[in-house]
Parts: structure tokens; sequence; C-alpha cells
């Protein structure tokens, strides 16, 4: 029986009146109908309250229920524990309910009426609604789906989940996302048979079947391009093949754009949310996070707060909330299935979709768990096997695609063993994968042998270092050298700007190198002087400084220039200056992946080039000149669709056929912490997933009377905590000590890690933190992510101006991780926040220290003019050493003493330079510094940056015995600083040793 939506919109009004009967009173106590309702309402919905119209909430229709839900959206997620990306959810049911009022007589397009029957059925299971209307309204959907496809759902054969619902059954509610089934479900052999990679796929019945009652997508979602595939009998052939999916994007005149190339970018025009090649072309006029919205694959699996503060989709504004990359990510999917979905109904594809999605094979358990909770807000449900490796999926491609042609390696194999290096370069990742290729009996056998470590390397970071070693010189030399705008401005409000135009210069460089490059010498590109231009880049303002570049250029020779430290063997070198997005060598992750396999570079048989990146001619020179000319180098035609075709034929082996073409592997190994800085591995790097448990039990309880035992899990080193597992002991029944730890660690199919601990009979599970960033950090950078992280959410609430607290908390912590510039620059802001707050002497220090000798000269100056303090004195004096004035020097250093005969940073250096000068007036104020500074060490009052002061005037005084002191206290001051206690965490039982350090 066909259900009008209509119906559904009244039950999911009675649904939303339930669910804000029962919280708001919770929330707001008597007041709740005053504050939190009426408060809430519009104007015309006021007047109809005052009219005696609307008495209740069961007097409101769905518009205003989601409204109150909307407005009140903070307290009741937080009291009802629901994830802020249900708040999308909630306003597209007012979208939802908006359509159904409008609705003609002809009803809506099946498209249409599918999408929000889908929108409804989540968003009342999201509130709890009753187990049969949820079962109804599948049923609906399902009718729908039958209408769109053409096939009808009442010929297939039934089963006891798809059973109509009698009046006396109590079905219950489909979930939202699919857990680990019950009994577990058999591991898929190893290997393919050789029919189901030839022409003879077509001929299998279980294929054919197969293909007839299943679609199998695959995705691969990347930084700056996302393609889906799905899987066909090639009609020429009669071979497997994938086929890439027309996506239908609009721009923000309403043109359709119809390519399979899907540009990972949201962008929001004030009335439209556009989604694909439509958004990203406004990268350049529009402001990056606040209507722009690009790259945030590259941040899934950090917790930095509302990182997009300055966002114009928060709170009640707009269609959707994207105020975190995992907010985007939802949005970004939620599209694309409605737009795979549409495409399937077109051609009257089975409904029953089988997702696969790929990933760096590097990705950690936080952002893969990330990336998976923005596919189920999104809808889309993985199944067991429905994560791959972007290498693997990419190198399934170009084998499906060799085996079809009987070209490449296919026609090499026989018996040998072949080993492999997958070099996938995108916009985000540069990703190693180390396969072995081998054929046994009627199967094709793929092992990864190695996966080189996460680095977020990518065609971004080439381009952004081509706007900051080119395009911004330009830019700037337009206003004269005085413009000296902040990093945060640079990045959030330049860059960004000029980014597109960087990489459209890139690209037309690196066709034209190639068009002209023999695939030997590339050395004619690199001395080569000739320029291109790129698209002219429009008027923006920052702090209220109109800027714009009408001809950005990009000569070849420059372009090599930049390229350079990207393609250095040796690596980045550790001189250049810090960055968020450090330089990296794409010879990092290689020789990362080659030490793992334990391969030479000789024992290689082929590297294949996969990413846009790889098209780079610097970077395939550079590598074909490392591995030199007995590897086989190849690239395929396209280098951004094989990773989402091989997605697609993967999920169709191991998710239809059963058959697991490659078993992916862990990248990095897994380690617990242990008393004293010790490391006992628990899951060894190249783990075959899923993996079994892997038992620890050599652990013991360090003390007797322990309440608590925390067991840090990490991955590479300490410094990278995924999850601190907290036992604490039963009340009344302290631990004893030398009692027994178990420790049980696996990861599951899609390389998500579970944790448990066991101390007698309590055991407790590990949950995963998600970290501060995608790196190793050390626990000042820790403490300085964590301000970052309180200064988003304050600039969220302040509309984009933090709190003066925020500001200052942030400035100090950058200060404490001796992150110099972002803390000269945090205490810069926290003046223009409150003029009457005065930091012109640390300003002056952290420029100085960030290599900003200009601006430390100009806040030196400043600070001297404010207050002629000992301090002040003593940084001009500096400022004027630099700038070789002696006597100003000298002059202001006396006025320093005179100002504080104690001022130990004066004795300090003034000590040094007159000791150096014969003067023996340096050693005695040498031996003052060090008696103040011993004593402030002694009474722990040593401030944390004069360590190195103190350290330097010991060893000068030929105090060796202080110098040693002052290494044990900053490693213990390290070892206070973690997440976790020392005195809490356990030992190795006698005669174990940890797999890394020692305690």
């Amino acid at each position: 029986m066909n259900i009008p939506l209509s119906v559904f919109v009244q039950e999911t009004a009675k649904e939303t009146s339930r669910l804000l009967g029962e919280q708001l009173p919770a929330i707001a106590g008597d007041e709740w109908w005053k504050t939190n309702v009426v408060a809430k309402l519009s104007h015309q919905q006021q007047k109809r309250v005052e009219r005696g119209e609307i008495k209740s909430l069961e007097d409101m229709d769905l518009a205003a229920l989601i409204r109150v839900f909307d407005k009140n959206w903070h307290e009741i997620s937080e009291k009802a524990d629901y994830p802020q990306e249900a708040r999308n959810l909630v306003r597209e049911v007012k979208e939802v309910r908006d359509r159904a009022a409008h609705e003609g007589a002809a009803g809506q397009p099946p498209e249409d009426e599918y999408r929000d029957q889908d929108t409804l059925k989540r968003y009342l299971a999201l509130v709890g609604a009753d187990a049969d209307l949820l079962e109804k309204l599948e049923g609906q959907r399902k009718l729908t789906l039958a209408k769109m496809t053409g096939v009808d759902s009442k010929a297939e054969p039934k089963t006891k989940k798809d059973k109509p619902t009698e009046p006396d059954d109590e079905p219950a509610p489909p979930p939202e996302r699919r857990e680990e089934p019950a009994p577990e479900a058999p591991t898929p052999s190893e290997g393919v048979p050789l029919e189901f990679l030839s022409r003879e796929a077509k001929n299998n019945e279980k294929a054919q079947q197969l293909l007839a009652e299943k679609t199998f997508i695959g995705i691969d979602f990347g930084t700056s391009t996302t393609v889906a595939s799905y899987v066909q009998f090639d009609a020429e052939s009669g071979a497997l093949t994938a086929i890439p999916i027309p996506v239908k994007q609009y721009d923000d005149l309403g043109r359709c754009i119809e390519d399979h190339h899907v540009a990972s970018c949201i962008a929001w025009t004030g009335a439209d949310l556009l989604v694909g090649q439509g958004a990203a072309r406004l990268k350049s006029e529009y402001e990056s996070e606040r209507n722009i919205w690009f790259s945030f694959k590259m941040r899934l699996g950090i917790d930095l707060g509302p990182q997009y503060y300055r966002s114009k989709l928060t709170g009640t504004k707009g269609p959707a909330v994207i105020e975190k990359p995992q907010h985007a990510a939802a949005v970004f999917f939620r599209y694309l299935r409605e737009k795979i979905e549409a495409f399937i109904a077109e051609k009257q594809l089975p409904g029953d979709i089988v997702y696969s999605v790929s990933v760096p094979a590097a990705f950690e358990a936080n952002q893969r768990q990330d990336l998976c909770n923005a596919l189920g807000e999104a809808g889309i449900t993985l199944p067991e096997y429905g994560i791959i490796d972007e290498p693997n999926a990419a190198f399934i491609s170009y084998l499906m695609e060799t085996l079809k042609t009987g070209t490449g390696i296919a026609e090499s194999m026989g018996d040998k063993k072949r080993n492999i290096l997958v070099f996938d370069f995108g916009a985000g990742t540069c990703d190693i994968s180390v396969l072995q290729v081998s054929t046994a009996g009627d199967r094709f056998i793929l092992k990864n042998l190695a996966i080189s470590q996460f680095h977020a390397l990518g065609g971004d970071n080439i381009d952004r270092q081509i706007v900051r070693e080119a395009l911004l010189d330009q830019l700037f030399e337009q206003y004269g050298k005085d413009t000296d705008f902040t990093s945060g401005e640079l990045t959030t409000a330049i860059i960004p700007r000029l980014q597109q135009a960087a990489e459209d210069l890139k690209i037309q460089c690196c066709k034209y190198i190639a068009n002209n490059w023999d695939g030997k010498n590339i050395q004619p590109f690199v001395e080569d002087g000739r320029s291109m231009t790129g698209s002219a880049i429009g008027r923006f303002k920052v702090r209220g400084i109109e800027l714009e570049l009408e001809e950005p250029t990009l000569s070849y020779a420059r372009f090599a220039e930049i390229m350079e430290p990207f393609l250095d063997p040796e690596g980045v070198e550790e001189k250049m200056v810090r960055r968020e997005e450090d330089l990296v060598s794409i010879f990092e992750p290689v020789f990362s992946a080659m030490d793992k396999a334990e391969l030479s570079k000789d024992q290689l048989d082929m590297i294949l080039f996969i990413g846009g990146s790889s098209l780079n001619p610097f970077v395939q020179s550079a590598i074909q000149e490392h591995f030199g000319r007995f590897v086989e180098c190849v690239a395929q035609g396209d280098l951004r669709t094989p990773v989402s075709r091989g997605a697609a034929v993967n999920s169709f082996m191991v998710n239809g056929l059963k058959r697991e073409v490659i078993r992916p592997i862990t990248s990095e190994p897994v380690y617990v912490v242990t008393k004293g800085g010790g490391l006992r591995e628990i899951l060894p790097a190249g783990s075959e997933i899923p993996s079994p448990e892997f038992f620890v039990s050599d652990l013991e309880v360090y003390g007797d009377g322990q309440t608590k035992v925390e067991l840090p899990i990490c991955v590479t080193s300490e410094d990278k905590v995924l999850a601190v597992v907290e036992v604490n002991a039963p009340q009344g029944r302290p631990y004893a000590q030398g009692e027994t730890i178990t420790l049980t660690c696996s990861v599951d199919r899609n390389k998500l890690l579970h944790v448990k601990a066991k101390i007698g009979s309590h055991m407790v599970g590990g949950t995963l933190i998600n970290p501060l960033a995608n790196k190793e950090l050390t626990p000042a950078e820790a403490r300085m992510l964590s301000a970052r992280q309180h200064l988003h959410i304050s600039a969220l609430k302040g509309n984009g101006r933090p709190s003066v607290e925020a500001m200052l908390h942030y400035a100090y912590a950058c200060a404490e991780a001796e992150h110099h510039l972002e803390a000269a620059e945090a205490f810069e802001a926290v003046e223009r926040l409150d003029p009457s707050r005065k930091f012109a002497t640390s300003i002056c220090y952290h420029y100085s220290m960030a290599g900003k000798r200009q601006l430390s000269d100009k806040w030196g100056e400043i600070d001297y003019k404010r207050f002629p303090t000992a301090t002040a004195a003593f940084n001009l004096a500096l400022r004027k050493e630099r700038h070789g004035d002696v006597a100003a020097y000298e002059k202001l250093m006396d006025e320093s003493l005179a100002q504080n005969p104690e001022h130990e940073a004066t004795l300090d250096a003034y000590g040094h330079y007159l000791k150096k000068k014969g003067n023996p007036k340096g050693m005695s104020m040498l031996e003052a510094a060090f008696e103040i500074y011993k004593g402030q060490f002694k009474r722990n009052t040593l401030d944390v940056h004069d360590f190195f002061r103190f350290r330097r005037v010991a060893k000068t005084l030929g105090r060796a015995n202080v110098v040693k002191q002052l290494d044990l206290r900053e490693k213990d001051m390290a070892a206070g600083e973690r997440q976790y206690s020392e005195r809490n965490l356990a030992v190795a039982s006698a005669g174990q040793e940890n797999t890394k350090g020692s305690p």
C-alpha cells in the first residue's frame, strides 16, 4: 500500500513533539515553555501563541517544532548525547516538510520522494521513534526505490527480513550503521581464481547473479578530487571492469557540470550549497573556511574543536552545519550518495548498493573512524570489508587492465614472485605500498609487504609552496615592503585565495615539460627561464587592505627550484622555518616502506605511479633516477580514476564472491607505554588484518595498594597516544604489587583498533582518542593545540572574535611549546583585543626567536618607549648589537643593570660579552647570574625558557654536575606532562624487556 509522504511528516511532528516535551522541562525547569519554546519561535508564531491558537507543543506544526529543536540544539544534543553532525539532519527535515507542504497533485518525482523518505527515516531513528513507524517508512522507501529502478520489489524472493509487517509483528527498527555480526563471518579465501580476472568472467553464473542483484560501488575520496565507479562486465571483452559514474555538479549560476571527477569542495553562496566543480571554481573568490571548504579529508582524525570558527554555516544559519572538517565530509558524502543513487535509478541498476571507500594506506585508526562516522552520517553503510587502502585499489585496477589486454605485468608473470612499489601521490598524501605478486595454481595472489608511515604530503603542499615562494612576492610588490601580514592571515585569508592559481600554473608547467621531455634528461627545464601566466586573482580584502594579482607567473626554472626540497633523498633540512604544513621529501615515505619491507632498491621489479601529483615530471624523474634503469616505471593514462575502479572491483570480489584479492596490513607498530618510558609492542607493523587478538600478559601492577592502572596505547612512539586504558580497582580491594595484567589488541577488517585490558576478573575496553594532530607531538605542543581548540570554540561563540582570556591562554601555550611566531602573533592579538594589556616584551622576544628580526626590533623599540625597564633596555640592547651599534649596546646593558642589578638575563648576556673582550667584570657577572639561576632552580621557580641560559652559564663556569641536574629535571618535567600519570603505569614482568626504550 502506498502511503503519502505527508502521513510520515505528521508522524514526524508527533515524535518531535514527544522529544521536546521530554527534554525541555528537564533542561530549563518550570520556565521551559516561555524561555525555550515561545522565545525561540518566529514573530508570526509568537502572535499565534498570544492569540491562544498555540497552547502546547501538540498544537504546533512540524516547521515550528523543528525551529524549536534547532534553537535548543546545543542543550538537547548534550543531554541526549546526539552527535554534532546530526544537526544537519534536523535542518533537512525542515526542507522535507516544506516540500511536502507545497506538493502538487502529481506528487514528487520518485528521486526526491526517496531522498525525503530516507531523511525522515534517519531522523526518526535519531529521536527514538516507534519501531512500527520506522518499519512502515522503510517499506515505503523500498516501494519508491522499486519505482525508480523499474524493478517490482514484490517479485524478489522474500526473506524473513523483507517479510511485510503484519499487525501482530513487532519488528526491530533497522540499524543506522551495521555493527559487527554476532556470529563471526567467514574470512574470504586468499587469492582470486584467474577466471574472474579474465575475459571468461562474464560466463561465470555466480558473477552474473551477483551483478543482477547488487550494485558494487567504489569511492575514491580524494583531497582535491573524488571519483565513484561501479562494476559491470565489459561489453567488448566480457571481462569484469569498473566504470566511473558521471555526477551532476552545479555552479553559482545554476549551470550543470556532469563529470565523474567531483571536486572535494563545498561552497555556500548565501542561497545555495554547491558541491563539486562548481564550488571549486569559487576558490579564488570565496574565503576559505568561511563560505568555501576544501582539503577537509586531511584534517579528519584530529580534534581541534570548531576549526571553521568563521564559518557562515553555523548555529542557525544555512541548510547545514559546517564547523569542523568532519561536518564538511558528511555534507560532501551526503551529496555524493544522492547523486549515485539517482544515477543507479536512471540506469535501472540494482538498488541494493554495496559501497567500498578507499583511504590512504597510512591512515590510522582515528582517521578511519572519523571517515566511517562521516559516511554513516551521510547514510552510507559500509559492509564488513568496506575500506580498502588506496595503493592496493590502484594496483587492482592496473592488474585488471593488464590481464584484460595481456600486457604489462600479466605478460611476464609466470611462477616468479614480483615486488611492486605503488607510488600513490595525490593532492593530500604520498602513500607508498610495497606488494608481492604471484600465482599459485589457478589463483592470483597479492601480498602486502609494507606500508609507509603517514605523511600529510601532496600536491597541495607544492601549491602552497608556490604561493609562498613565488606568488606572495608578486602580490606584495604592488603594495610596498611594509605590508606584513600575520601567519594566521596568510594561512586562512591569503594563501587559500592564491592556491588555485598556483595549482593552475603547476599543471601548465607539468604539461609543457611532459610533452617536451625525453623521459631521461630533465636538466634543460631546470635552467629554462621562460614563464607561464595564470588567471587573474580578483580583488579581496585582508585587514582592510585591498589585494589583487592580475598576472600570476611562474617560470620553469623557478618551479624546479621550488620542487627541490620535495625531491631530496636526504630529506628536508631542519633549519627551514617550521610551518603547520612542513616540507617533506617524497623519499621519506618511500624509504619508510622499503625499510619495513626489508627490500633494497635492486630487489624491486616495478614502480606504479598513481595519483594526479605523479604526473609531475620532476617527481617521475627523481624516482627514476633514484631506483635506476633496471626498475620498470609504469604510469597509466588516467591516474585519477584507478583507485575508485579498483575499490569497486575489490568490493565485488571480497563482499560478493568472498575472494580476497589482497589482504591489507597495519602500517605502524602499536605499543603500550610502561613505567620508566619503555614501550612494549602489542601489535607489530605489517600485521595482516583482520588480525587475531594479540595478547600481552607479561605486564604487572607496579605498587602495592594501587587503585588505578593506566595503559597508554600509542602508535610509532609515546608522543602519538591513541588511547589510555584505565583499569580502576574494585571498591575496597586495591591491587597488589605484581598482579598480572593481560592486554589484548586487534584490528578489524576496516583497520579500526580494539584494545581490552584485564586485571584479575576486571576487564575494560579502550576508547580511541582523536588526537590534536596526525603527527607526533611533544607534551607542550599537545597543550598548545588544546589551547587552540578552546580558542576556536571561543571564536565561534564570538562570531569570529575570541575572548581575551582564550587568546592569552593560547599565547602562553605557544610560548611554552616554543612555537615562537604563533606566540608573538597571539600576544599581538591580545593587545588588539584589549589595548590595556601590554605584552611588547614577550612579542619582541618571540619574534626574535622566530627569526623575524625586523618585527623584533620594532617591538623592542615600542617596549622601551612604553616602559624603560631592565628587561626593555636589555631587549633593545640586543637589537642594537645586532645592528653593529656597540656603544648603544653597552649603554643600554649598563642601564638595564642600573634599573635592576640582579637582572639575570643581562648578567648572563653582558657577562659573556665582557668575558669575550677580556674584561674581568664579565666573570663576576656570570657568577652572579649563576647564583640567581641556581636559587630559582632549587625553588622550582626557574622559567622553562631560562633553562638554556642556566645551562650556558654553568658550562662557561665549568659546573658539569649542575648541567647533569638540569638534564634530569627536564626529563622529569617531560614525563610529568603526559596524558597519563607515570605512577599509574604498569611494569614489565621480571626477566622481560621492553620492545623499545628501557625503564
